[in-house]
């Protein structure tokens, strides 16, 4: 995730995994192209490359989505919007209710993991879909100096 535009505005936030994503599609469609291409077997072999195929490929669907994060000051909301393959989800939500972003942390399998999530009244909404490897907290400050920052 990276900042494209900081005004007293408007805040952009932008992800676009586009060589993750490649490499998962690419993996899921050559793995899926192999087991329509193999011959039955009795060890069940050919169903199970299969089913393999769909789950790389669902997961790039789920979990590597293109993610657009706006913060507009005078319309006084926050929108974010999901580009899949299948369509764009948006979601909008109140600019007033959020207080602060904090980066939240987890530990999987010995590797150090980041999310943001912003803090409001009705308690932590997470920014992104998952938790990410990269450093995240230039980010959540850079939130926290916008939301702070007094409109001229």
């Amino acid at each position: 995730m990276k900042i494209v535009e900081n005004t007293p505005d408007e805040l952009i936030l932008r992800s676009r995994p586009i060589l993750m994503l490649s490499a998962f599609w690419l993996v899921g469609l050559a793995t899926l192209y192999i087991a329509v291409r193999m011959p039955d077997a009795p060890d069940y072999s050919r169903e199970a490359t299969f089913g393999f195929a769909v789950l790389i490929i669902v997961f790039a669907w789920r979990a590597l989505p293109f993610l657009t994060v706006t913060f507009d000051r005078p319309g006084e909301v926050i929108i974010r919007e999901v580009r899949r393959i299948t369509g764009t989800r948006r979601e909008i939500a109140p600019l007033p209710d959020v207080r602060s972003a904090k980066v939240r942390s987890a530990i999987l399998q010995g590797v150090f993991l980041r999310c943001i999530v912003l803090i409001t009244e009705a308690g932590p909404v997470p920014l992104e879909n998952g938790f990410a490897g990269m450093p995240r907290e230039r980010i959540a400050r850079s939130i926290n100096k916008w939301l702070a920052r007094a409109i001229t």
